[in-house]
């Protein structure tokens, strides 16, 4: 039996009840700590399922990639009998090319982001930089933007209470209408 924990909340699973593809994502409801202690649970009871799950889950929510493949060695190396087929790192020998290619995109992104931001700050003198956008709900390019702008001396404001994309555009919208 592996815990998950959900809120204050410890739930047992055995890795015989959880669903037998990734898709229904079991976890999506369980926070980072409690994923990464249910994995290392898995490890010691050897569950490649309920393992995978917590690797799957986690990759859904952008952890970084050096980790995923490093949880994924763990996995084999532990639970190689149990592990489900559908964890697509086993066959894809090609990941680390895609991780590679991915982290290049993000590099030019945030550097495109701080080269417009440079512009910008030579046409109005301006140093504050706002980013905001479904694009900024993928963390590693939010870091990555953050990093960049702030090492070039921009003051970077970003949403940490509502969501950067059309969550927040309508909070602001109902604002502004209720306003009269």
């Amino acid at each position: 039996m592996i815990g998950a924990g959900v809120g204050d909340a410890l739930v047992w699973y055995s890795a015989s009840r959880m669903p037998t593809t990734p898709g229904a994502r079991p976890l999506r409801a369980v926070g980072r700590e409690a994923l990464l202690e249910r994995f290392e649970g898995a490890l010691e009871e050897k569950e490649g399922a309920s393992g995978a799950h917590c690797i799957h889950e986690l990759w859904m929510r952008n952890e970084p990639p050096m980790n995923i493949e490093a949880m994924i060695a763990r996995l084999w190396s532990a639970a190689s009998d149990t592990v489900p087929e559908w964890l697509p790192m086993r066959y894809v020998s090609w990941l680390s090319l895609a991780y590679e290619v991915a982290a290049r995109f993000h590099a030019g992104v945030a550097a495109l982001i701080g080269g417009l931001a440079h512009h910008a700050r030579t046409q109005t003198g301006l140093d504050v930089v706002a980013l905001g956008g479904g694009v900024f709900q993928n963390a590693l390019l939010l870091a990555a933007s953050v990093l960049l702008l702030e090492a070039r001396g921009f003051t970077v404001l970003r949403p940490r209470l509502l969501p950067p994309n059309d969550g927040g555009i309508a909070l602001g919208q109902l604002l502004v209408g209720s306003a009269g």
